[in-house]
């Protein structure tokens, strides 16, 4: 049985809606176009992304392991974990439950201020439940929450157990403990950035 033979004219009007060379090879350009800008256009992280992204570096996994995870640039994933309300925060601690950061908690040590981020609905796994803006005492006060109290028994040589010198201070301790508690199954992690120093200062 002979094969039919294809109506080529046909094919193209019905997928261009048109015959002409000319303006064929202008929606391909178009569609080419289209296709390259698409390509290129960034993936945007979710917040379930970024709970995995904290995980994944909390537990080791490198920027690269963890680019070609969510299949995204290097700089796309040191953008996020580099980023901070200005250079003046020089630590971000993460209240975290499991594998979720519920509050993203940027640290500034020298005007004595933090900025937060609260990624959780429930207010009992809320660093600062429904304060949304804490003050400094706020955050001194959730950091001696997080270690064992001043006046326990002891205190002192908890401390030197725990490798510490220079007497109680609730966020090196945290740092060491995780500021774990047998309250509850939250925990904190810690991630310093450097001291960006003017340029002016270097001269």
């Amino acid at each position: 049985m002979p094969v039919a033979e294809t109506d080529y004219k046909a094919l193209c009007k019905e997928l261009f809606g048109t015959t002409e060379e000319t303006k064929i090879r202008e929606l391909a350009a178009k569609w080419k176009k289209k296709q390259t800008r698409n390509a290129g256009r960034k993936r945007a992280l979710s917040i379930d992304d970024m709970d995995i992204i904290d995980t994944m570096r909390t537990e080791g996994a490198t920027i690269p392991a963890i680019a070609r995870h969510f299949g995204v640039s290097r700089p796309v994933i040191s953008q996020y974990l580099n980023a901070r309300p200005s250079k003046d925060y020089t630590m971000r601690i993460d209240f975290r439950l499991g594998k979720k950061t519920c509050t993203v908690i940027y640290v500034d040590f020298e005007q004595e201020k933090i900025a937060i981020i609260n990624r959780s609905d429930d207010m009992l796994h809320r660093a600062f439940g429904v304060n949304e803006s804490p003050t400094w005492e706020d955050f001194e006060y959730f950091l001696e929450e997080r270690c064992f109290p001043k006046s326990r028994k002891y205190a002192k040589q908890i401390i030197n157990g725990l490798g510490l010198s220079g007497g109680y201070d609730p966020l090196a301790i945290a740092e060491v403990t995780g500021g774990r508690t047998a309250e509850d199954d939250m925990y904190l992690t810690f991630k310093s950035f450097p001291k960006e120093v003017p340029t002016d200062a270097m001269h």
